[in-house]
């Protein structure tokens, strides 16, 4: 399964995709997801980027791995830390070969 999403976004709107993405995985029975944010505009400081990983990863825990796809210069490790501390495989890519080449191995 995976998702584009684009937009200025503050940290609801992001804790709502990922529930949104959590639902939608469920209904659908994915088991890996592509999260393409290459085109969220965000202004997130260190706190609000601790929330949003939490979110991430309480939401998405269900899959067997996760790859976010981020514009080059945004990738700061946050989120695949949160989702490791929860037990999710989740890692951050800026390149969408890789994280689809990522997502399909194993």
């Amino acid at each position: 399964m995976s998702a584009k999403v684009a937009g200025h976004a503050s940290v609801q709107d992001v804790r709502e995709v990922f529930d949104a993405l959590s639902d939608e995985s469920m209904r659908m029975n994915s088991r890996r997801l592509l999260v393409d944010l290459r085109r969220v505009d965000e202004k997130f400081d260190m706190a609000d980027h601790l929330i949003v990983s939490a979110a991430a990863a309480t939401n998405l825990a269900h899959l067997e791995k996760v790859a976010t796809l981020v514009a080059m210069g945004r990738k700061k490790g946050t989120t695949e830390e949160a989702a490791r501390q929860r037990g999710v495989v989740l890692r951050t890519f800026t390149s969408e070969t890789e994280a689809v080449s990522w997502l399909e191995a194993w």
